[in-house]
Protein backbone atom coordinates (compact mmCIF):
# COMPACT_ATOMS: atom_id res chain seq x y z
CA UNK A 1 0.00 0.00 0.00
CA UNK A 2 0.95 3.37 -0.87
CA UNK A 3 2.09 6.09 1.78
CA UNK A 4 -0.68 8.25 0.21
CA UNK A 5 -3.96 8.08 1.35
CA UNK A 6 -6.88 6.88 -1.39
CA UNK A 7 -9.76 8.89 -0.75
CA UNK A 8 -12.36 7.47 -0.69
CA UNK A 9 -15.42 9.66 -1.06
CA UNK A 10 -17.13 9.57 2.36
CA UNK A 11 -15.68 11.54 5.26
CA UNK A 12 -13.84 8.32 7.30
CA UNK A 13 -10.75 7.87 6.81
CA UNK A 14 -10.30 3.99 6.48
CA UNK A 15 -6.65 4.27 5.95
CA UNK A 16 -6.22 5.18 10.08
CA UNK A 17 -7.39 1.32 11.16
CA UNK A 18 -4.61 -0.02 8.62
CA UNK A 19 -1.78 1.13 10.21
CA UNK A 20 0.85 -1.85 10.19
CA UNK A 21 -0.02 -1.38 6.13
CA UNK A 22 1.33 2.31 6.05
CA UNK A 23 3.07 4.93 7.54
CA UNK A 24 0.00 6.67 9.41
CA UNK A 25 1.12 6.10 12.93
CA UNK A 26 5.00 7.44 11.75
CA UNK A 27 3.35 10.83 10.46
CA UNK A 28 0.91 10.93 13.52
CA UNK A 29 4.03 10.75 15.80
CA UNK A 30 5.41 13.76 14.12
CA UNK A 31 2.08 15.70 14.62
CA UNK A 32 1.82 15.04 17.76
CA UNK A 33 5.95 15.42 18.95
CA UNK A 34 7.67 18.00 16.65
CA UNK A 35 4.55 20.22 15.29
CA UNK A 36 3.28 23.48 16.28
CA UNK A 37 -0.46 24.19 14.78
CA UNK A 38 -0.26 27.54 13.85
CA UNK A 39 -3.87 29.93 13.63
CA UNK A 40 -3.64 32.91 11.64
CA UNK A 41 -6.66 35.48 12.79
CA UNK A 42 -9.03 32.71 13.11
CA UNK A 43 -12.91 33.11 13.96
CA UNK A 44 -14.29 31.27 16.72
CA UNK A 45 -15.22 28.36 14.87
CA UNK A 46 -11.85 27.80 13.31
CA UNK A 47 -10.43 28.52 17.18
CA UNK A 48 -13.04 25.25 18.45
CA UNK A 49 -12.05 22.78 15.69
CA UNK A 50 -8.67 23.28 16.49
CA UNK A 51 -9.58 22.07 20.09
CA UNK A 52 -10.85 19.16 18.94
CA UNK A 53 -7.62 18.37 17.35
CA UNK A 54 -5.32 19.69 19.55
CA UNK A 55 -4.30 15.87 20.83
CA UNK A 56 -2.92 15.00 17.12
CA UNK A 57 -0.25 18.21 17.46
CA UNK A 58 1.63 19.16 20.20
CA UNK A 59 1.18 22.60 20.65
CA UNK A 60 -1.82 25.47 19.06
CA UNK A 61 -0.99 29.07 18.50
CA UNK A 62 -2.73 32.00 17.43
CA UNK A 63 -0.96 34.95 15.06
CA UNK A 64 -2.71 38.22 13.82
CA UNK A 65 -1.10 38.15 10.53
CA UNK A 66 0.69 35.86 8.19
CA UNK A 67 3.96 38.13 8.43
CA UNK A 68 4.39 37.20 12.00
CA UNK A 69 4.98 33.35 11.33
CA UNK A 70 8.44 34.21 11.40
CA UNK A 71 8.76 35.04 15.00
CA UNK A 72 6.68 32.21 15.93
CA UNK A 73 9.30 29.65 14.19
CA UNK A 74 12.30 31.75 16.04
CA UNK A 75 10.99 31.49 19.15
CA UNK A 76 9.32 27.80 18.91
CA UNK A 77 11.66 24.51 19.48
CA UNK A 78 9.18 22.96 16.98
CA UNK A 79 10.70 21.20 13.65
CA UNK A 80 7.22 21.29 11.71
CA UNK A 81 4.59 24.17 11.53
CA UNK A 82 0.86 23.71 10.27
CA UNK A 83 0.26 27.54 9.27
CA UNK A 84 -3.95 28.13 8.69
CA UNK A 85 -5.49 31.05 7.10
CA UNK A 86 -8.85 32.56 6.07
CA UNK A 87 -10.50 30.10 8.57
CA UNK A 88 -10.07 27.48 6.22
CA UNK A 89 -11.51 23.85 7.38
CA UNK A 90 -9.15 21.10 8.39
CA UNK A 91 -8.72 17.64 9.97
CA UNK A 92 -5.97 15.33 11.48
CA UNK A 93 -6.20 13.44 7.75
CA UNK A 94 -5.47 16.54 6.08
CA UNK A 95 -2.54 16.93 8.57
CA UNK A 96 -1.15 13.53 7.99
CA UNK A 97 -1.66 13.96 4.07
CA UNK A 98 0.09 17.05 4.11
CA UNK A 99 2.97 15.51 6.14
CA UNK A 100 3.00 12.43 3.55
CA UNK A 101 3.19 15.16 0.39
CA UNK A 102 5.74 17.59 2.68
CA UNK A 103 8.35 14.23 2.34
CA UNK A 104 8.32 13.75 -1.16
CA UNK A 105 8.92 17.62 -2.38
CA UNK A 106 12.11 19.90 -1.10
CA UNK A 107 9.51 23.15 -0.79
CA UNK A 108 6.68 23.62 1.72
CA UNK A 109 3.24 22.17 0.85
CA UNK A 110 0.04 24.11 0.66
CA UNK A 111 -3.38 23.49 -0.18
CA UNK A 112 -3.78 27.19 -0.98
CA UNK A 113 -5.23 27.91 2.82
CA UNK A 114 -3.19 25.27 4.62
CA UNK A 115 0.56 25.13 4.77
CA UNK A 116 3.07 23.01 5.90
CA UNK A 117 6.79 23.87 6.47
CA UNK A 118 9.74 22.30 7.83
CA UNK A 119 11.60 24.77 10.48
CA UNK A 120 14.33 25.54 7.87
CA UNK A 121 11.56 26.19 4.73
CA UNK A 122 9.98 29.14 3.89
CA UNK A 123 6.64 29.99 3.21
CA UNK A 124 7.51 32.04 0.64
CA UNK A 125 8.40 28.91 -1.38
CA UNK A 126 5.45 26.47 -1.33
CA UNK A 127 4.19 24.01 -3.64
CA UNK A 128 0.35 24.39 -4.14
CA UNK A 129 -2.26 21.01 -4.09
CA UNK A 130 -5.62 21.91 -3.82
CA UNK A 131 -6.63 18.50 -4.80
CA UNK A 132 -5.67 18.13 -1.20
CA UNK A 133 -8.91 20.23 -0.12
CA UNK A 134 -11.03 17.06 -0.13
CA UNK A 135 -9.49 15.83 2.93
CA UNK A 136 -10.08 18.77 4.97
CA UNK A 137 -13.62 17.11 5.93
CA UNK A 138 -12.74 14.04 6.58
CA UNK A 139 -13.78 12.84 9.95
CA UNK A 140 -14.44 16.07 11.09
CA UNK A 141 -17.72 16.85 12.78
CA UNK A 142 -20.65 18.39 10.65
CA UNK A 143 -21.09 22.39 12.26
CA UNK A 144 -24.50 24.01 12.16
CA UNK A 145 -24.28 26.02 14.73
CA UNK A 146 -21.09 25.95 17.24
CA UNK A 147 -22.98 26.31 20.81
CA UNK A 148 -24.73 23.05 19.67
CA UNK A 149 -21.54 21.29 18.29
CA UNK A 150 -19.72 23.04 21.47
CA UNK A 151 -22.39 20.98 23.69
CA UNK A 152 -21.84 17.47 22.08
CA UNK A 153 -18.26 17.89 21.89
CA UNK A 154 -17.53 19.03 25.27
CA UNK A 155 -20.14 17.41 26.90
CA UNK A 156 -20.18 14.03 25.04
CA UNK A 157 -17.53 13.37 23.46
CA UNK A 158 -17.65 10.11 21.09
CA UNK A 159 -21.29 9.93 21.42
CA UNK A 160 -22.06 7.86 18.59
CA UNK A 161 -18.48 8.01 17.58
CA UNK A 162 -17.80 4.05 17.34
CA UNK A 163 -14.60 2.90 17.05
CA UNK A 164 -15.40 -0.79 15.79
CA UNK A 165 -11.66 -1.39 15.14
CA UNK A 166 -8.33 0.79 17.11
CA UNK A 167 -6.52 3.14 15.41
CA UNK A 168 -3.54 1.89 17.54
CA UNK A 169 -0.56 -0.72 17.49
CA UNK A 170 -1.05 -3.59 18.89
CA UNK A 171 1.52 -4.00 21.16
CA UNK A 172 1.75 -6.61 23.90
CA UNK A 173 1.63 -5.08 27.76
CA UNK A 174 2.55 -7.93 29.67
CA UNK A 175 5.85 -8.21 28.81
CA UNK A 176 6.24 -5.57 30.57
CA UNK A 177 5.05 -6.53 33.34
CA UNK A 178 6.70 -8.83 36.41
CA UNK A 179 3.17 -10.25 37.65
CA UNK A 180 0.91 -10.91 34.92
CA UNK A 181 -1.90 -12.90 37.26
CA UNK A 182 -5.18 -10.70 37.18
CA UNK A 183 -8.51 -11.53 38.75
CA UNK A 184 -10.46 -8.81 37.06
CA UNK A 185 -9.88 -6.99 33.63
CA UNK A 186 -11.23 -3.49 33.17
CA UNK A 187 -10.98 -2.67 29.63
CA UNK A 188 -12.34 -0.16 27.41
CA UNK A 189 -14.71 -1.16 24.98
CA UNK A 190 -12.94 0.00 22.19
CA UNK A 191 -12.14 -1.42 18.37
CA UNK A 192 -11.09 -5.28 19.49
CA UNK A 193 -7.87 -4.53 21.05
CA UNK A 194 -9.17 -5.04 24.61
CA UNK A 195 -10.20 -8.73 23.32
CA UNK A 196 -7.07 -9.21 21.79
CA UNK A 197 -5.17 -8.04 25.18
CA UNK A 198 -7.40 -10.96 27.38
CA UNK A 199 -6.42 -13.43 24.53
CA UNK A 200 -2.92 -12.67 24.72
CA UNK A 201 -2.99 -13.23 28.52
CA UNK A 202 -4.42 -16.55 28.28
CA UNK A 203 -8.09 -14.84 30.24
CA UNK A 204 -9.72 -18.03 31.95
CA UNK A 205 -13.50 -16.67 32.41
CA UNK A 206 -14.29 -19.69 34.61
CA UNK A 207 -11.58 -17.81 36.93
CA UNK A 208 -11.47 -14.26 35.56
CA UNK A 209 -13.92 -11.37 35.96
CA UNK A 210 -14.38 -8.69 32.91
CA UNK A 211 -15.83 -5.53 32.38
CA UNK A 212 -15.99 -3.64 29.80
CA UNK A 213 -16.44 0.49 30.37
CA UNK A 214 -17.13 3.20 27.56
CA UNK A 215 -18.32 6.52 27.92
CA UNK A 216 -20.20 6.02 24.69
CA UNK A 217 -23.67 4.33 25.56
CA UNK A 218 -24.24 2.75 21.90
CA UNK A 219 -21.04 1.86 21.86
CA UNK A 220 -21.55 -0.74 24.45
CA UNK A 221 -24.83 -1.37 23.12
CA UNK A 222 -22.93 -2.48 19.93
CA UNK A 223 -20.28 -4.63 21.73
CA UNK A 224 -23.17 -6.37 23.92
CA UNK A 225 -25.05 -6.95 21.17
CA UNK A 226 -22.46 -8.70 19.34
CA UNK A 227 -21.68 -11.00 22.22
CA UNK A 228 -25.54 -11.75 22.39
CA UNK A 229 -26.41 -12.36 18.60
CA UNK A 230 -23.66 -12.97 16.52
CA UNK A 231 -22.11 -16.27 15.85
CA UNK A 232 -18.97 -15.64 13.79
CA UNK A 233 -18.88 -19.42 13.04
CA UNK A 234 -21.87 -19.16 10.94
CA UNK A 235 -21.93 -15.64 9.93
CA UNK A 236 -19.58 -12.89 8.64
CA UNK A 237 -18.18 -10.30 10.99
CA UNK A 238 -19.06 -7.92 7.54
CA UNK A 239 -22.39 -9.72 7.04
CA UNK A 240 -23.85 -9.28 10.29
CA UNK A 241 -22.81 -5.65 10.92
CA UNK A 242 -24.93 -4.70 8.11
CA UNK A 243 -27.41 -6.55 8.05
CA UNK A 244 -27.83 -7.09 12.18
CA UNK A 245 -30.68 -3.72 12.45
CA UNK A 246 -28.66 -2.82 15.87
CA UNK A 247 -25.28 -3.13 14.55
CA UNK A 248 -26.32 -1.29 11.21
CA UNK A 249 -27.94 1.50 12.79
CA UNK A 250 -25.01 1.98 14.96
CA UNK A 251 -22.07 1.71 12.56
CA UNK A 252 -24.32 4.67 9.89
CA UNK A 253 -24.81 6.95 13.01
CA UNK A 254 -21.26 6.52 13.34
CA UNK A 255 -20.07 7.11 9.86
CA UNK A 256 -18.39 3.84 9.27
CA UNK A 257 -20.64 2.60 7.14
CA UNK A 258 -22.84 4.52 4.16
CA UNK A 259 -26.94 2.69 2.95
CA UNK A 260 -27.99 3.17 -0.45
CA UNK A 261 -30.84 5.36 -1.15
CA UNK A 262 -33.36 2.75 0.33
CA UNK A 263 -31.37 3.99 3.70
CA UNK A 264 -31.23 0.14 4.56
CA UNK A 265 -29.36 -1.78 2.42
CA UNK A 266 -25.40 -1.07 3.12
CA UNK A 267 -23.21 0.17 -0.28
CA UNK A 268 -20.35 -2.28 -1.73
CA UNK A 269 -17.77 0.07 -1.07
CA UNK A 270 -18.67 0.00 3.06
CA UNK A 271 -18.83 -3.70 2.78
CA UNK A 272 -15.13 -3.56 1.43
CA UNK A 273 -13.71 -1.88 2.96
CA UNK A 274 -15.23 -2.92 6.35
CA UNK A 275 -13.74 -6.50 5.04
CA UNK A 276 -10.48 -4.87 4.09
CA UNK A 277 -10.03 -3.64 8.21
CA UNK A 278 -11.50 -7.05 9.38
CA UNK A 279 -9.47 -8.75 7.41
CA UNK A 280 -6.66 -6.73 9.00
CA UNK A 281 -7.67 -7.62 12.38
CA UNK A 282 -7.34 -10.89 11.87
CA UNK A 283 -3.44 -10.86 11.12
CA UNK A 284 -3.45 -9.80 14.31
CA UNK A 285 -4.84 -12.17 15.96
CA UNK A 286 -2.50 -14.46 14.03
CA UNK A 287 0.36 -13.25 15.43
CA UNK A 288 -1.05 -14.20 19.24
CA UNK A 289 -0.40 -17.69 17.76
CA UNK A 290 3.14 -16.99 16.45
CA UNK A 291 1.60 -16.92 12.74
CA UNK A 292 1.32 -13.87 9.42
CA UNK A 293 -1.97 -16.50 8.35
CA UNK A 294 -5.19 -14.06 8.67
CA UNK A 295 -6.94 -18.06 8.96
CA UNK A 296 -5.13 -19.01 11.98
CA UNK A 297 -6.20 -15.39 13.11
CA UNK A 298 -9.63 -16.77 12.58
CA UNK A 299 -9.22 -19.38 14.29
CA UNK A 300 -7.72 -17.55 17.29
CA UNK A 301 -10.23 -15.03 17.50
CA UNK A 302 -13.34 -17.70 17.87
CA UNK A 303 -11.04 -19.39 20.58
CA UNK A 304 -11.69 -16.16 22.26
CA UNK A 305 -15.23 -15.54 21.32
CA UNK A 306 -16.13 -18.67 22.74
CA UNK A 307 -14.59 -17.39 26.23
CA UNK A 308 -16.67 -14.56 26.04
CA UNK A 309 -20.07 -15.81 25.07
CA UNK A 310 -19.22 -18.35 28.47
CA UNK A 311 -18.53 -15.15 30.75
CA UNK A 312 -21.93 -13.81 29.37
CA UNK A 313 -24.06 -16.47 29.81
CA UNK A 314 -22.14 -17.13 33.42
CA UNK A 315 -22.52 -14.12 35.04
CA UNK A 316 -18.79 -12.98 34.55
CA UNK A 317 -19.48 -10.27 32.30
CA UNK A 318 -20.37 -6.69 33.18
CA UNK A 319 -21.18 -3.60 31.31
CA UNK A 320 -19.95 -0.07 32.60
CA UNK A 321 -21.49 3.28 31.06
CA UNK A 322 -18.36 5.49 32.65
CA UNK A 323 -16.45 8.54 32.33
CA UNK A 324 -13.40 7.61 34.42
CA UNK A 325 -11.65 11.27 33.69
CA UNK A 326 -14.97 12.81 34.99
CA UNK A 327 -17.28 10.08 37.12
CA UNK A 328 -14.43 10.03 40.15
CA UNK A 329 -17.17 8.63 42.44
CA UNK A 330 -18.32 5.98 40.34
CA UNK A 331 -14.84 5.30 38.98
CA UNK A 332 -13.79 4.82 43.01
CA UNK A 333 -16.63 2.21 43.64
CA UNK A 334 -16.07 0.12 40.36
CA UNK A 335 -12.30 -0.06 41.74
CA UNK A 336 -14.01 -1.00 44.86
CA UNK A 337 -15.90 -3.51 43.29
CA UNK A 338 -13.42 -5.32 41.39
CA UNK A 339 -12.47 -9.01 42.30
CA UNK A 340 -9.02 -9.22 43.68
CA UNK A 341 -5.86 -7.24 41.22
CA UNK A 342 -7.33 -5.87 38.29
CA UNK A 343 -5.77 -5.28 35.13
CA UNK A 344 -7.46 -1.73 33.41
CA UNK A 345 -7.26 -1.10 29.60
CA UNK A 346 -7.48 2.42 28.66
CA UNK A 347 -6.43 3.16 25.24
CA UNK A 348 -5.93 6.74 24.77
CA UNK A 349 -8.33 8.13 27.22
CA UNK A 350 -5.81 10.11 28.87
CA UNK A 351 -4.30 11.58 25.17
CA UNK A 352 -7.61 12.25 23.80
CA UNK A 353 -9.39 15.38 21.96
CA UNK A 354 -11.70 14.47 24.84
CA UNK A 355 -9.14 14.92 27.73
CA UNK A 356 -7.17 18.12 25.65
CA UNK A 357 -10.43 19.87 25.78
CA UNK A 358 -11.36 19.32 29.64
CA UNK A 359 -7.90 20.18 30.34
CA UNK A 360 -8.07 23.27 28.63
CA UNK A 361 -5.33 22.57 26.59
CA UNK A 362 -2.98 21.92 29.26
CA UNK A 363 -0.65 18.44 29.25
CA UNK A 364 0.15 18.88 32.70
CA UNK A 365 -3.60 19.06 33.29
CA UNK A 366 -4.13 15.78 31.69
CA UNK A 367 -1.22 14.42 33.55
CA UNK A 368 -3.14 15.25 37.32
CA UNK A 369 -6.16 13.33 35.49
CA UNK A 370 -4.00 10.47 35.11
CA UNK A 371 -2.34 10.96 38.54
CA UNK A 372 -6.00 11.19 40.34
CA UNK A 373 -7.57 7.91 38.31
CA UNK A 374 -4.42 5.93 39.46
CA UNK A 375 -5.33 7.15 43.15
CA UNK A 376 -9.06 5.43 42.90
CA UNK A 377 -7.41 2.13 41.66
CA UNK A 378 -6.19 -0.87 44.28
CA UNK A 379 -2.55 -1.42 45.13
CA UNK A 380 -0.64 -3.54 42.58
CA UNK A 381 -3.66 -2.88 39.94
CA UNK A 382 -1.85 -2.45 36.20
CA UNK A 383 -2.87 -0.13 33.87
CA UNK A 384 -2.23 0.32 30.16
CA UNK A 385 -2.59 3.06 27.20
CA UNK A 386 -1.09 5.62 25.82
CA UNK A 387 -0.51 7.48 29.13
CA UNK A 388 0.88 10.78 30.10
CA UNK A 389 4.62 10.68 31.71
CA UNK A 390 7.07 13.58 32.93
CA UNK A 391 10.52 13.77 31.53
CA UNK A 392 13.06 15.25 33.55
CA UNK A 393 12.67 18.68 31.76
CA UNK A 394 9.32 18.73 33.25
CA UNK A 395 7.51 18.05 29.55
CA UNK A 396 4.81 16.32 29.67
CA UNK A 397 4.76 12.87 26.87
CA UNK A 398 2.59 10.14 25.77
CA UNK A 399 3.78 6.70 26.05
CA UNK A 400 2.25 3.41 25.17
CA UNK A 401 3.43 1.03 28.92
CA UNK A 402 1.88 -0.65 31.25
CA UNK A 403 1.77 1.00 35.02
CA UNK A 404 1.69 -0.94 38.26
CA UNK A 405 -0.24 1.40 40.85
CA UNK A 406 1.94 1.36 43.83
Amino acid sequence: MSNSTQYNGTDTDYEKYLIEENDYTRYQDRLIEETLLVLVAPNEETQFYSVLVGNVVDEICTIDNIEDINNIIAQSKHNYYIIVERDAKFSETLFVQLMMRLDKISTGISTGDIHVIHEFQSLENLKTEPDLKKFEAVDRPHCTDLTTLRINEIISPWLNNLFAFNTEQYKDPYEKLDNTDFNHYVLVSSGWLWAWLLEKNNWNPQEEYLTLFNIDGPALTYVTNLVHYWSPWDQSYVDFVTTNETAKTIMIKAGLIEPKDDLSTITSESKQHLQNMWDHEMLRWARIDNSEDPKVGEQVFLRFFRKWQWAEANGKLSIANLNIMSDNLLTKKLSTLCKGRAFWFVSNIFASYGSRMWSGMNKQVELQFFEDFKKKLNSNDAVHGSLPFIDTNNKVYTAKRPVVVR
